[in-house]
């Protein structure tokens, strides 16, 4: 298959023509209002003024609503690579910020986690593929992962991670219920023609945005108790 050769992955498509998704590619706009909102929240965070690490969240966020938008647009297989890798990339990025946040791993360990997570992906795609359970794709890795991770936290020792589990444990539930929705457009194409894919966009938005949340407000925690230690040392 040529990168520029159109192809048809949702029942909303009837036509090579760049709005012949129009849900799908308007609906993307989701995506850029969880970055615009991912990049308020950092803005407005207090600790120090290099946020690199979780300014970089929204950022991904923004190019997942580009990669979207060009394959939902233009169908393409070039799209659909830029549409499935801006995603990847927050995932991988994601779990290494979360090591480092949540479990204090320096960067140069936490990058394992990607590599880590790569592995994870595949294994659960082996054995989906083998309960004939196709569709997913990574997507049910990163299920798992937030329920996973969700419940490592709520069972922590540190009694100021332990709320974040049960809440990273809800966004996953929305994701669980998004990525039901993606998993049915093809499904459910003759009872709705415009398909439920639209919806995977409006309900995986809200997950990329709450999870960003959750990152910023982990982030000012730390340096804000990073601040307050450094004061009453200071002025011990």
């Amino acid at each position: 298959m040529q990168a520029g050769e159109t192809i048809s992955n949702y029942c909303e498509r009837v036509g090579p023509g760049f709005w012949d998704e129009p849900l799908n590619a308007w609906t993307n706009l989701a995506f850029a209002l969880a970055a615009i909102g991912a990049w308020l929240l950092v803005e407005r965070a207090g600790g120090p003024a290099r946020r690199g690490t979780i300014r970089a969240l929204p950022v991904i966020i923004f190019c997942i609503f580009l990669g979207s938008g060009a394959f939902h647009t233009t169908a393409t297989r070039w799209g659909g690579i830029a549409d499935t890798g801006t995603i990847a990339v927050y995932l991988l990025y994601y779990i290494v910020l979360f090591v480092v946040l949540y479990w204090r791993v320096p960067w140069r360990v936490a990058w394992l986690a990607a590599p880590v997570f790569i592995g994870f992906t595949v294994l659960i795609a082996l054995l989906a593929d083998f309960a004939g359970l196709r569709g997913p794709g990574m997507y049910l890795s990163a299920l798992l992962a937030l329920v996973v991770l969700g419940g490592a936290l709520h069972f922590s020792s540190d009694p100021k991670v332990r709320p974040y589990g049960v809440q990273y444990a809800a966004i996953g539930l929305l994701f669980g219920v998004s990525l039901t929705l993606r998993t049915l457009d093809q499904p459910l194409c003759e009872v709705i023609p415009f398909g439920t894919h639209f919806l995977w966009h409006v309900f995986n938005a809200c997950v990329l945005y709450l999870t960003a949340r959750l990152a910023v407000r982990r982030w000012e925690e730390l340096h804000s108790d990073t601040s307050a230690r450094i004061t009453a040392e200071r002025d011990g």
